[in-house]
C-alpha cells in the first residue's frame, strides 16, 4: 500500500470542502447556542410565571414547547452537519490516500464474526450492533473491514442456566477489524501475531488511542484486532476544538487510519518470510 498524499497534501486538495464546512458548521453552533440560551431563559420564565401569574399558565407552557422544539431542530442541524462532514470529508479522504478502501458513514460488522474474538468468547452470543464508519477493501492481498462500534450487547455468559439468556449486557465501545488473507495454516498466523513486528505495532496502537488492542486468530482464519475507546474518544470525528483547516488534525485523522492499516501490511511481510 502506498499512501497518495500526505496529510498536508490532503488538506490543501479538500480546502473548499473545508471551507464550505466550517461556514456551515459556524451557523450551526450559532443556532445550537442561541437555542439553548432560548431554552434556559423560557424555562426560567415560566416558573416564575407559575409563582405569580399562574392565570397565564398554559401561555407559558406552549412557549416552553415551542423553545423545545426549536433546540430539537438545533440537535438534528448538529447530527446532521456530522452525517454531511463525513460524506464530504472522511469520504473524500479516504478515495484520496486510499483508492482501494471504500468508506460508509453507516456502521457494519458481522456478528457471528465479531463474538469470535477473545474479548467477547465468554457470552453465549451477541444480540445487537450500534455501529458507524465502515472502510472496507484490499491492502495487502488482504480482505478488510474495520467498523467503530458505538455498541454491542451480548447474551449472557456461557456458564449461566440456559433460562437467562434473554439478559443482555453493554459489553464494548471502540474499532474492530477483521483481515483475511484466505491462508488456512492457523498455526502460521498464530505465530505471524507474535511476531516483533505486529506486537509493535498493537504497541504502537495501544499509545495511540490510550486502551487495549486485542488480536484474534480465529478458526477459520479471520484475524480480529478490537480496540477499547476510552471515554471522550471517538474514531473518524470532526474536530470539536481546532478549525477543520487545520494540519494537526489531519495528522490525527491520517494517523488512526494509517496506524490500523499498516496491521495487514505486516502480516503480509510475514507471510511471505515462511
Amino acid at each position: 500500500m502506498t499512501p497518495k498524499l500526505t496529510a498536508e497534501e490532503l488538506m490543501q486538495a479538500l480546502s473548499l470542502e473545508l471551507y464550505e464546512e466550517e461556514q456551515l458548521r459556524a451557523k450551526v453552533s450559532r443556532f445550537s447556542k442561541t437555542a439553548q440560551l432560548l431554552l434556559i431563559t423560557t424555562i426560567i420564565s415560566f416558573v416564575l410565571i407559575n409563582i405569580f401569574l399562574p392565570q397565564t399558565l398554559v401561555i407559558s407552557a406552549v412557549l416552553v414547547l415551542i423553545t423545545g422544539l426549536v433546540f430539537a431542530i438545533a440537535h438534528v442541524n448538529k447530527q446532521n452537519f456530522n452525517k454531511k462532514f463525513k460524506v464530504n470529508i472522511i469520504h473524500k479522504l479516504i478515495q484520496l490516500r486510499y483508492p482501494e478502501l471504500s468508506y460508509y458513514p453507516q456502521g457494519s460488522f458481522p456478528l457471528d464474526l465479531l463474538i469470535k474474538a477473545n474479548r467477547f468468547n465468554a457470552f453465549r452470543g451477541l444480540n445487537g450492533l450500534n455501529a458507524q464508519d465502515t472502510i472496507e477493501g484490499r491492502i495487502a492481498g488482504a480482505e478488510i473491514k474495520m467498523t467503530e462500534v458505538r455498541n454491542v450487547t451480548g447474551l449472557n455468559r456461557k456458564s449461566m442456566p440456559a433460562q437467562e439468556s434473554s439478559i443482555d449486557t453493554g459489553i464494548f465501545k471502540g474499532l474492530v477489524m477483521s483481515v483475511d488473507f484466505f491462508e488456512k495454516d492457523i498455526k502460521k498466523l498464530e505465530n505471524i501475531m507474535h511476531s516483533t513486528a505486529v506486537q509493535a505495532q498493537i504497541k504502537a496502537l495501544d499509545e495511540f488511542w490510550g486502551s487495549y488492542p486485542q488480536i484474534t486468530v480465529t478458526e477459520d482464519a479471520y484475524i480480529l484486532i478490537d480496540i477499547s475507546l476510552i471515554k471522550g474518544r471517538s474514531f473518524l470525528e470532526a474536530s470539536k476544538k481546532d478549525k477543520l483547516f487545520n494540519s494537526s488534525y489531519f495528522e490525527g485523522l491520517v494517523n488512526q487510519l494509517d496506524l490500523l492499516l499498516q496491521i495487514p501490511v505486516l502480516i503480509k511481510e510475514e507471510l511471505d518470510k515462511r
